[in-house]
């Protein structure tokens, strides 16, 4: 009996698919599993279920069953379906198959680079019992990092965790939320307490597959032991009823029907409410919202960052106003009181919203008979503000402090009148850092695109020109107003849908800085 399965759904992945037309994208996975397995000590089986190809990876998969180990057993099995179109139904079947301990899931598009990866899988498994899935870091064929595992329930929303950042930058291990299908290994205990794939699910199947692995209590591990290139970027989208934006719609709408809450934009409030019961919240979900400093009104005349960062928010004001010819605004994320104190004196008069605490009665202080224009909230997601009730809306340094970043977007379109203008700004990661590395380690500060990914997968905005970056105070700002969802919301649309759509690209220009106050 093979200690691991090796398991490949495959449906299309020939010459045929790729955008040059000379990827062989099946042919170059089989390839590297036999350099990278060669001197492999871990004993293995490979199973191809092939579902009606009409390219040329048919072909291949039945040239490399003609070949041979150095024991004379056939480099892989091949299992010819007819086609279906369900990933999860040929998944099941290869499942059904596979005879393994563990289960190494490969799409048919991805290559291997690491010798006796095996070896490094069978270890961290046998590492601790209750580690259920392993995945490796998911290169791009430029050798950038596309992934290290997950963040299905982060305040981040459904992302990939490490995009961008060099791979020295990533540490050895990393337990996460859930891994990508394209390498997704199991040990087969794990069947016997989440199941098997969903096959109503036509697309995003293993994302809720990791929902069920959670909630039963497995550990998720990226490990940088195993490196794989993942070439989906390289390949036309196939002829598939699973990728049409009707599909897409529906499979998210299925998921929430399934887990009460939404795959790409989760709101933390549902999320706990999914997880009662269960341990599927592996890591503290902090409740609640990281302070401003108290220490902010002493350090203005010495801190230069802080000083760009109140000019910026001056100006970001100012701009607001006079787009809606307005000479009042919301400010949320008030801090201790510095803004609305100095938009006063421009004529800018402020309802201010901050949490309640030190800093939110130091506002108060500051800005002495005006202070009952601060108004002390609990939750950034429950807004003291009628539905439709505000046409200016400034939001600063909440979205990286708050704990449910989703919510507070919810209740900001709840609030937000059909013809109001609503300004972000928030303090940004640059997309090459890795977050273990960032300067503020309690805020989830967002990189540029992982914020459009969440404006865009939460939807119903739409984006006003072009966003902003601040150098200096390091912030991006997106002005934005309501706006119709896309099919799939965007998530794998392409052409005007996604052009017209709020959070398309997000093109950032870079302004000079504000005069510094």
């Amino acid at each position: 009996m093979p200690t691991v399965s090796i398991i490949i759904p495959n449906f299309n992945n020939g010459r045929a698919n790729a955008h040059d037309g000379a990827r062989d994208f099946l042919g170059a996975l089989l390839t590297s599993l036999e350099s990278t397995l060669a001197t492999e000590t871990v004993s293995y089986e490979i199973l191809v279920a092939d579902d009606g190809s009409t390219d040329d990876s048919l072909a291949t998969a039945r040239a490399w069953v003609q070949k041979c180990h150095s024991d004379g057993r056939p480099f892989l099995r091949l299992i010819e379906l007819a086609h279906c179109g369900v990933l999860s139904t040929v998944l099941n079947r290869l499942l059904a198959e596979a005879k393994g301990k563990y289960v190494a899931r490969l799409d048919g598009d991805i290559v291997l680079k690491t010798r006796d990866w095996l070896t490094a899988l069978v270890a961290h498994f046998e590492s601790d019992a209750k580690i259920g899935v392993v995945t490796g870091v998911q290169l791009l064929s430029n050798g950038k990092v596309h992934a290290f595992g997950d963040d299905l329930f982060g305040p981040r929303g459904y992302r990939h965790i490490g995009r961008g950042v060099p791979i020295g930058a990533l540490p050895a291990t990393l337990e996460v939320d859930h891994a990508m299908g394209c390498f997704y290994c199991t040990r087969r205990e794990v069947e016997a307490t989440a199941g098997i794939y969903d096959e109503s699910f036509l697309r995003g199947q293993t994302e809720e597959y990791g929902v069920r692995v959670r909630k039963a209590g497995w550990k998720v591990i990226a490990t940088k032991a195993i490196a794989f290139e993942h070439w989906h970027m390289e390949r036309h989208r196939r002829a598939n009823a699973a990728d049409a934006s009707i599909a897409l719609d529906g499979m998210l709408e299925r998921f929430r029907a399934k887990h009460g809450f939404d795959r790409l934009a989760p709101d933390l409030e549902e999320v706990l409410a999914s997880a009662r019961g269960t341990p599927m919240l592996w890591r503290d979900s902090k409740i609640g919202t990281i302070e401003i400093s108290t220490y902010q009104a002493a350090q203005l005349s010495n801190d230069r960052r802080l000083q760009a960062r109140l000019a910026e928010e001056i100006a970001a004001a100012v701009r607001v106003t006079k787009a809606r010819g307005a000479s009042e605004l919301l400010l949320i994320g008030c801090g201790v009181g510095l803004l609305p104190r100095a938009l006063a004196t421009k004529g800018v008069r402020c309802t201010a919203v901050e949490q309640e605490g030190e800093a939110c009665e130091l506002a108060k202080t500051l800005l002495g008979a005006a202070s009952h224009f601060v108004r002390a909230v609990e939750d950034f997601a429950s807004l003291p503000f009628e539905d439709a009730s505000q046409h200016c809306v400034l939001v600063t340094g909440v979205l990286e402090r708050f704990w449910n970043p989703v919510g507070f977007l919810r209740e900001l379109q709840r609030v937000l009148a059909p013809d109001g203008l609503l300004t972000i700004r928030t303090e940004v990661r640059p997309d090459d850092v890795w977050e273990g590395d960032a300067a503020a380690d309690e805020m989830h500060r967002f990189t540029v695109t992982e914020l459009r990914d969440l404006l865009q997968h939460v939807g119903r905005f739409a984006l006003v020109g072009e966003a902003q970056y601040f150098e200096i105070s390091g912030t991006l700002e997106v002005a934005l107003t309501h706006g119709a969802s896309t099919k799939g919301r965007g998530y794998f649309s392409s052409g005007p849908s996604r052009a017209a759509s709020a959070s398309s690209q997000v093109p950032v220009q870079h302004p000079a800085a504000p005069a510094v106050v």
